[in-house]
């Protein structure tokens, strides 16, 4: 499952997954033609974008950059409580500061939903003092980052006494990444 902010990446990732299914496809109809000689299968042409993707392959996006305290966790139906594996790389600045610590928290609380008992979330903030440099992207930008209380070096204590998660474990950094990529990666279990 992939959750992203901006919809040219989504909109990237959406054509890179039809090309791969596409291909997919292809392959076993030919791997189903070697085997049976022929293939009786019913072609469906009436299906819709989203059809077309698998279920897990389904990307979830905001409708609007508000989110509020209030606001409910998005319907994610027969998504809930079905992955092993959840992975938020790079990205928590970006919706910190788009969406303020409410939106990072409908974040953490849509992870811990998502992820089976056991399951684990890979999670790799950024640092506070890189939020300053990208605080004046626009009016929004600078006004989450003037509220922000939930700050990086709090996101454990937050995930494991507010949301849930039983414990947490320091990954190694990865000491070749280029700067400003040595980040430490945690690895929560729900």
């Amino acid at each position: 499952m992939g959750i992203d902010a901006d919809p040219d990446l989504i909109t990237q990732a959406r054509a890179s997954l039809k090309e791969y299914i596409s291909k997919l496809a292809v392959t076993e109809a030919f791997r189903d033609v070697q085997k049976e000689g022929h293939s009786d299968k019913p072609q469906d042409d009436g299906n819709t974008e989203d059809d077309e993707l698998p279920l897990s392959f389904r990307l979830w996006k905001p409708a609007t950059h508000h989110v509020s305290s209030a606001d409910p966790l998005p319907n994610i139906g027969s998504f809930a409580s079905g992955y092993e594996v959840v992975s938020v790389l790079s990205v928590t600045k970006w919706i910190h500061l788009f969406h303020g610590d409410d939106g990072l928290k409908q974040v953490f609380h849509l992870v811990y939903a998502l992820l089976m008992p056991g399951g684990r979330f890979v999670l790799e903030p950024q640092k506070w003092k890189s939020y300053f440099n990208r605080k004046h992207t626009n009016a929004t930008t600078q006004a989450n980052y003037d509220r922000i209380a939930l700050r990086p070096k709090d996101f454990a204590q937050y995930l494991c006494h507010t949301v849930g998660f039983s414990s947490v474990e320091l990954l190694k950094v990865c000491s070749t990444s280029t700067h400003g990529f040595k980040r430490p990666i945690y690895l929560y279990t729900k």
